[in-house]
């Protein structure tokens, strides 16, 4: 009778390891997902914005244009 209840417990104390790998791995995947969508809406904020490494160009100098704030499929007139 003592034996039966140790395998109890212990079967008890698995399944209760277990859920709480489960309901770790569900916040887990709650976090990456929420903070995924956190980086979307913050990107979408900026303003697509360009500009130069310098305000004034010579005749036949390289001019180095940089930007941000565009979408990857976004086309420039």
């Amino acid at each position: 009778m003592n034996r039966s209840r140790g395998y109890a417990a212990s079967g008890v104390a698995h399944n209760a390891q277990t859920v709480g790998r489960v309901v770790l791995a569900v916040f887990v995947v709650l976090f990456m997902v929420g903070s995924s969508f956190f980086v979307m809406v913050a990107g979408a904020e900026d303003e697509p914005e360009i500009w130069t490494d310098k305000d004034e160009y010579r005749v036949g100098e390289t001019v180095l244009i940089s930007g941000h704030g565009f979408c990857q499929s976004a086309k420039s007139r």
